[in-house]
């Protein structure tokens, strides 16, 4: 990485301070240079270092010329301190050396301060860059050239979040180009496409379906008789247990009356309706004697369902008055 006078001098290479004149450095750039030129005067310690001896060659090497300009070595490596100090990352390393130049330290000591630096050949390839930015070749003397009107800038580094977006962008372009061929390819070939689908995968949509024929309802249960009359206001059938045709239904009969100061006799009977047919049969009831005022009637019965698919029972007051309670439904409510 150093080399001295009289090595690889066919190599375009720039002084340091013109490089210095016409660029700014980073920080780690400084840092590197500042090694560079510590080593060097390191290894040739009857040798001068000054801002004219030293060059930058086209691979970011430090090369120590044959001049014996009088300049110390602080002087070097101040002005790599000025550039580091730019930058704010500087950790102050360039800046300790050159103080330690000027206070007189060995100069191992002073190299040891700036060789700390975790990426050299990244760094070195930036300098390089420079330096090829820069013509990589022996400029003139200061005073037979004019300043420049543009400093050069370090190429800086790409942005973690841009190489890992970048990816990301390629991968959302490529999604919707395919997007776009297949929704072309769906426009101008549809019914293509569907004729190919169908011959693949067969006729998936199921046959439509029929519905099976439902039994007719029963004919409707209408009560025989009005649902009050005379001195019975209400009349209501409840089976006290779940009935089926064919066999015993143990009921309730309740009976509601209207005051009477004399005791009144009431008796009752069932009317049973096959819903399908029509047909109508009746099956006996009972007789009770509600007492002078009251107004309630409640007794349990039994009655002999007969074996058809749909009954309607009614239970029918026969005195005092002649009423009817709402149908109770036994069997289901089709035929």
């Amino acid at each position: 990485m150093v080399e001295l006078a009289g090595i690889a001098n066919a190599v375009a290479r720039i002084r340091l301070s013109d490089l210095l004149r016409i660029t700014n450095l980073t920080a780690a750039q400084a840092r590197i240079l500042a090694w560079q030129v510590a080593g060097a005067a390191a290894t040739d310690g009857s040798r001068t270092v000054d801002l004219d001896s030293v060059w930058v060659d086209r691979y970011g090497d430090v090369v120590i010329s044959g001049r014996e300009d009088r300049a110390a070595l602080a002087a070097v490596l101040g002005a790599l301190a000025t550039e580091a100090e730019r930058d704010e990352r500087d950790d102050g390393s360039v800046r300790a050396a050159a103080d330690a130049a000027a206070a007189g330290a060995d100069r191992g000591t002073i190299l040891s301060i700036v060789d700390k630096d975790p990426e050299p050949e990244r760094v070195l390839k930036e300098i390089a860059a420079l330096v090829e930015a820069s013509g990589g070749r022996r400029l003139q003397p200061a005073g037979r050239r004019g300043r420049p009107t543009r400093r050069l800038r370090a190429p800086a580094p790409r942005p973690a979040a841009r190489a890992v977006l970048r990816p990301l962008w390629r991968g959302l372009a490529a999604l919707i180009v395919l997007g776009a061929a297949v929704l072309l390819e769906v426009l101008l070939l549809h019914d293509r496409l569907a004729g190919d689908l169908k011959l693949v995968f067969g006729d998936r949509n199921p046959p439509a379906s029929t519905s099976a024929p439902t039994a007719p309802t029963g004919l409707p249960a209408v009560p025989p008789a009005p649902a009050a009359a005379g001195q019975v206001s209400r009349v209501e059938l409840r089976a006290l247990q779940p009935c089926t045709t064919g066999a015993p239904c143990p009921v309730r009969v309740l009976v509601q009356l209207s005051a009477s100061p004399r005791p009144v006799t009431v008796s009752w009977e069932f009317q049973l309706e096959d819903r399908c047919t029509g047909a109508r049969v009746t099956a006996p009831g009972s007789t009770v004697t509600a007492g002078a005022g009251d107004t309630d009637l409640s007794v349990v019965d039994q009655v002999q369902v007969p074996a058809a698919k749909s009954v309607a029972m009614f239970g029918v007051t026969g005195e005092p008055a002649r009423a009817s309670a709402s149908a109770l439904q036994v069997g289901g409510p089709t035929c």
